[in-house]
């Protein structure tokens, strides 16, 4: 539950925060189950901590189960390094994807070095001392791990969701001649964007619309409602996606890259996807009041009517549709043949970090996953100080 960016409501609150406050339980009580002697050595890394009480209420974890994320970190940053040096050394355009070929084996590279470097730090005796091997320590971390594992998994469902709608629907759009992102977007201000999408979505999707089709996946036409609905999202989607970018580099300028007009614009599209294919997604929680296990992407009208907000995993497959279409394609293009090979080296980058996760945490000693913790928590303490002090430059 770390993506649960919000308390979601009804019968999903019941059940998120009764799975919240059991798995704080669980840890509590293997932390308590310790020797006294145990606990002063597990004792911090074992303590359950939680996070953004109030934008993200669901997401806490043990210290060590926190600290899972510096390894994501060092993962990416060690592919982008890879990414990097291999773009310089043969002159490959920017404005260019990284073919298939070669982003597998940069994160296969970075798996193997994580992996190293993994196994230096579990043999630092130094960052240990006298520390007794636990039993409930390693069971404790392990629920951790498992837990970031799972969270993958649901992470590269959400991918899969986003290639079968981008797929079809910009196959569709390239075949009725759409392949760029239009000139009157591009050009267009941010206070006028909204409009020239709605003029553009009107135009092509509403009634009589000239992309609307008999019997073709775009069959169906938008209403007004529709229409601004996908707007609106687009935007909180945009927001939301930009925020995320600057977190998850520590950097704020791979945010901006997405704050413009074009970017707008393709989050509206991939909305749009949603729309005409109809592609659904798991609810978030499967209580077992709950009938059907699935639910489209797109809300329906009675989820509009009522001013329901996109679930986490809605807002997850439509990042990652945006995702495929902006690093699946040269400059703003929007091509579907783009975006069937970004997605399938997307799903290796993931498998990769999983098997490298995994490997991280699993057939190793208390001892030594109290010096990983101890490591991750040094790495995430720089990488805040570096975060305050961009933050500090922009301001």
């Amino acid at each position: 539950m770390r993506f649960l960016s919000s308390m979601p409501s009804g019968d999903d609150e019941r059940e998120a925060v009764r799975q919240a406050d059991a798995l704080k339980h669980l840890h509590d009580e293997l932390l308590g189950a310790m020797t006294p002697a145990k606990r002063v050595h597990y004792g911090e890394m074992l303590t359950f901590h939680a996070t953004s009480p109030l934008s993200q209420p669901l997401a806490g974890g043990t210290l060590f189960g926190l600290l899972l994320s510096e390894l994501e970190f060092l993962f990416d940053g060690m592919a982008r390094m890879q990414e990097a040096q291999w773009r310089e050394a043969s002159d490959y355009p920017e404005t260019q994807t990284t073919p298939f070929q070669q982003r597998c084996e940069f994160g296969h590279v970075a798996m193997l070095k994580l992996g190293n470097h993994v196994d230096l730090i579990c043999q630092d005796v130094h960052r240990i001392g006298a520390a007794p091997e636990s039993m409930l320590a390693v069971v404790s971390a392990n629920i951790s791990v498992n837990r970031v594992l799972l969270e993958m998994a649901a992470q590269d469902a959400r991918g899969l969701e986003a290639e079968r709608l981008c797929l079809p629907f910009f196959q569709a759009l390239n075949d009725k001649g759409l392949e760029e992102v239009p000139a009157e977007v591009d050009a267009a201000s941010d206070r006028d964007v909204d409009e020239v999408i709605r003029q553009l979505f009107r135009r092509w999707f509403a009634f009589e619309g000239e992309f609307l089709q008999k019997g073709s996946l775009m069959s169906r036409h938008m209403t007004s409602t529709d229409i601004d609905k996908i707007v609106r999202w687009a935007r909180e989607l945009q927001a939301g996606y930009s925020a995320h970018q600057s977190a998850s580099t520590n950097d704020r300028r791979s945010g901006q890259v997405h704050e413009n007009s074009c970017s707008l614009f393709c989050f509206a599209l991939v909305l749009a996807a949603a729309f005409f294919t109809g592609v659904p997604t798991e609810h978030v929680f499967k209580p077992s009041s709950r009938k059907n296990a699935l639910h489209s992407l797109f809300p329906g009208r009675d989820a509009i009517a009522r001013g329901d907000q996109l679930t986490v995993h809605q807002t997850t497959a439509f990042w990652k549709a945006y995702g495929l279409l902006f690093f699946g394609n040269r400059e703003w293009d929007l091509r579907a043949d783009g975006i069937r090979e970004y997605s399938l080296g997307a799903q290796v980058r993931r498998a990769q970090l999983q098997l490298a996760m995994n490997a991280a945490v699993k057939a190793k000693g208390s001892r030594e996953l109290l010096a990983l913790t101890r490591h991750l928590k040094h790495l995430n303490a720089v990488r805040e100080m570096e975060k305050q002090g961009g933050l500090l430059e922009s301001a």
